[in-house]
């Protein structure tokens, strides 16, 4: 039998991953409690704490003809075909067949993936001699990035650390481009190889003066169309044109711009054994598989559920070597290293969402968005417990004031209804956003929609900001 999944999961992430399994995978109650070695029980009563209504439809258990689970060990044992193959063949996914097969005590292969033909030298040469980082070899490769990972382990070739990585630029070449030649920092980011704040971050480090990013915006109406037609984001285009950021998002409202939506049809689903051959074989992530497209985690999430292909479980508190990831580490690359929320999850494997919740969570102040932008003097929760409107609000509903950061299963054990009158004072009288809600209540994000749509409200769109946050940005 596999470990169980929740080994390295803290109790708010296991509450977490619980509730996704059960909303957005559609899983039982059983088969959740299963996975984690325990009863329907166990599952329905976190679950429900986390504030997740219970569904009341029941599945009957799958009844698997005999025939074809002969026919499925016949293939596997006497023709040799993979649990894969075998997939393809009856039209379910690999972890459906591997149980199947398991459950008529099939004595079943050691995995393991097959080698992929790669150029190991190269490989080897453009990381040591060429110090190209993993994940820039692996795009050339059309792979995943432990693959050259797993190539240069082999090989006994020592990994560069993150901080070495980050720290490759010559201070002597930055200082040419950026004050000599007056390079903007997104075309340095570009000639480079490297995201725009990691530029802003070098120059940091080599003590270099930064060039004042202000003023307006003043390109024409039709190449700024042109730079959202291109999916630029606002960052990528003050840095494109040496302005700040806001002075893009001013030109935008002003001219009443906005990007044009995707048409759904423009990515077709590719074809399932590439599917297989990324997710599976390659062991790529949903983020990968999602950047390699240009599409949404959601859509190659429908791409897998579609094409019959099990998703791994998730942990969300391990980084890509297996080490838990713990709160000195978060605070060490966000406050020490200056790196950014989204460069810390794409760096440990979890979103941007994910990084900053747990700054929140432990009351860690965070920088405004924009480069070299100082701290704010306070945390988060230091600042709605201040908020004296907010904090009369939740004694009216017996909602405990815990200023004390930490876990929110620790903070909040037994976590008070969250009531309609509760729900609509905090969201839609004073503005708070569902994570600044789920920080003072004790609930789940998952919990605080659910609240919000039985209390028939409507939710904000997740790209604007909550009025609360507007009011009292410094």
């Amino acid at each position: 039998m596999s470990p169980e999944p929740d080994a390295d999961l803290t109790d708010d992430e296991l509450d977490r991953e619980l509730c996704r399994l059960y909303v957005d995978d559609h899983m039982t109650l059983v088969d959740i409690g299963r996975r984690y070695g325990h009863s329907a029980d166990w599952a329905r009563r976190r679950i429900h704490c986390a504030g997740v209504t219970i569904r009341t439809t029941t599945f009957k258990p799958e009844i698997v003809p005999a025939a074809l689970v002969a026919e499925m060990a016949r293939l596997y044992i006497v023709d040799g075909n993979t649990m894969a193959e075998i997939a393809d063949r009856v039209g379910r996914n690999r972890s459906w067949v591997s149980t199947q097969l398991e459950a008529a005590d099939v004595q079943l292969k050691p995995g393991g993936s097959r080698r992929l033909n790669l150029n190991e030298a190269w490989i080897i040469d453009q990381y040591v001699a060429h110090r190209r980082p993993m994940s820039s070899i692996a795009n050339d490769l059309g792979v995943n990035g432990t693959v050259v990972k797993r190539v240069l382990a082999d090989h006994d070739i020592d990994i560069r650390s993150k901080s070495e990585s980050i720290t490759r630029i010559d201070g002597d070449e930055l200082r040419r481009m950026y004050r000599d030649q007056q390079m903007t920092t997104g075309a340095i980011a570009e000639q480079l190889g490297m995201s725009t704040s990691g530029v802003g971050a070098a120059l940091h480090r080599h003590n270099i003066p930064t060039r004042e990013r202000g003023g307006e915006l003043t390109i024409s109406r039709q190449q700024l169309q042109a730079h959202l037609d291109n999916d630029l984001s606002n960052a990528e285009i003050a840095a494109m044109h040496d302005v700040s950021v806001n002075g893009v998002t001013r030109r935008l409202r002003d001219d009443k711009m906005r990007r044009r939506p995707r048409s759904p049809t423009t990515r077709p689903t590719p074809p399932r054994l590439t599917l297989h051959n990324l997710y599976v074989d390659q062991e790529m992530s949903l983020a990968d598989i999602a950047a390699r497209y240009e599409v949404p985690h959601a859509t190659v999430r429908r791409w897998l559920d579609h094409n019959g292909i099990g998703r791994r479980a998730r942990a969300y508190t391990t980084n890509p070597t297996g080490h838990v990831l713990d709160h000195d580490t978060i605070k060490y690359f966000y406050v020490t290293e200056e790196w950014t929320a989204a460069e810390i999850g794409r760096h440990v494997g979890v979103t941007k969402k994910i990084i900053l919740d747990h700054l929140h969570r432990y009351g860690v102040p965070l920088r405004p968005p924009g480069a070299k932008r100082p701290a704010t003097d306070r945390a988060l929760l230091d600042r709605l417990y201040s908020d004296q409107t907010v904090v009369a609000v939740l004694h009216q509903h017996d909602v405990p004031v815990v200023p004390t950061p930490g876990r929110l299963r620790r903070r909040f054990a037994d976590p008070a209804p969250l009531a309609a009158g509760l729900i609509e004072r905090l969201y839609t009288e004073l503005g708070l956003s569902v994570s600044q809600i789920s920080l003072i209540t004790g609930h789940f994000d998952l919990g605080v929609r659910a609240a919000l749509q039985q209390a028939g409200i409507e939710a904000r769109s997740g790209a604007v900001r909550a009025p609360w946050t507007i009011r009292n940005s410094t």
